[in-house]
């Protein structure tokens, strides 16, 4: 989803960045990259050249692309240090994920929950997903022998497993990525980790706004 430098599971100083950059009224540029995200029946990539303010944010900065001219590639942890963190900052990755945030933002401006709006293709199927994810979570309920415990109910990692095993079918539903070809293919393996990392922390049963920008990532 991000470019090759920054692919990984967002980690917590790159969540800080985001939101401080998000409070900040101003206008911030930074140079093209590519983050794919879903729209429509394509993959959303290429961040715009120069990120816009909250209230000037628009999809036109969220260039989308054919899944046949993008290059998928399964994330890996590459903001490992001041340095790495400081180019992803002023990078097209970081861009277009303000862009969509705040894309998502104004555009439920003066919306009712109980408005009747149209909803595309690969939206239904993305919906589709995360009432599957729904499903999984009301038929795995916490493990009630264990009581109170600081850390989180071991359940939750049961949970997690089960997201992981659905992970690839998940993705077939949505539009373009049902195929057995070399890019559908890669492009479930990428957005799979952003997809699963969505939903908490395995190791530790937590789950926090470094999830929840994942889940942006994801989207």
């Amino acid at each position: 989803m991000a470019p090759a430098a920054f692919q990984a599971p967002v980690q917590d100083a790159a969540k800080e960045v985001l939101v401080s950059k998000l409070r900040e009224p101003s206008t911030s540029s930074s140079s093209s990259s590519s983050v794919p995200s879903l729209g429509s029946l394509t993959i959303a990539s290429s961040a715009a050249a120069s990120a816009s303010t909250e209230s000037q944010a628009s999809s036109s900065d969220i260039e989308t692309v054919t899944m046949s001219d993008h290059t998928f590639e399964a994330p890996r942890k590459r903001i490992v240090s001041p340095a790495s963190l400081q180019r992803f900052e002023s990078s097209g990755a970081f861009a277009e994920i303000l862009a969509f945030i705040r894309v998502c933002n104004t555009s439920v401006v003066g919306k009712m929950l109980t408005d009747d709006i149209a909803v595309s293709p690969a939206c239904r199927a993305i919906l589709d997903v995360l009432e599957e994810v729904k499903a999984i979570r009301q038929a795995t309920p916490p493990d009630a022998s264990i009581g109170s415990s600081r850390f989180g109910n071991p359940a939750f990692r049961t949970f997690y497993a089960k997201i992981r095993d659905a992970n690839d079918r998940l993705h077939r539903s949505i539009p373009d990525l049902d195929g057995d070809s070399d890019t559908a293919a890669a492009a479930r393996s990428e957005l799979a980790v952003y997809f699963q990392e969505s939903w908490g922390n395995e190791k530790r049963i937590d789950y926090g706004s470094g999830m929840e920008l994942n889940m942006a990532c994801w989207l």
